[in-house]
């Protein structure tokens, strides 16, 4: 598994334990709307994948996504998640100075 130590990993080995429904399957009480990224994340073996997955969402999911790695213990997910958001930021500073820039250097003509 790509997390070892992950909870998923954990209830997979019997050291943790995950309640079951009346079926037998497992029940983790979660919100489901970050779970497909979770799962996405998991199964990608390039990493580059997994980021050009992880770039493409809004603030609220990636606030989600988040929350669910820490719970889930996907540490790896939470430092992609985090230089993701990092470089996000500092593009987004860029591009708004740049803008800036180029606002002053236009005059404005109303």
């Amino acid at each position: 598994m790509r997390s070892e130590n992950s909870l998923f990993a954990q209830i997979l080995r019997g050291e943790a334990d995950a309640p079951l429904d009346h079926e037998g399957r497992y029940r983790i009480a979660r919100d489901g709307s970050s779970f497909e990224h979770i799962l996405r994340f998991l199964e990608h073996t390039d990493p580059s994948e997994a980021v050009a997955d992880l770039t493409k969402i809004c603030r609220s999911t990636y606030w989600r996504i988040l929350s669910d790695a820490d719970y889930y213990n996907l540490k790896e997910l939470k430092e992609l998640l985090k230089t993701i958001e990092i470089v996000k930021r500092t593009c987004d500073e860029m591009l708004t100075a740049e803008c800036w820039k180029r606002l002053v250097k236009k005059p404005l003509n109303f």
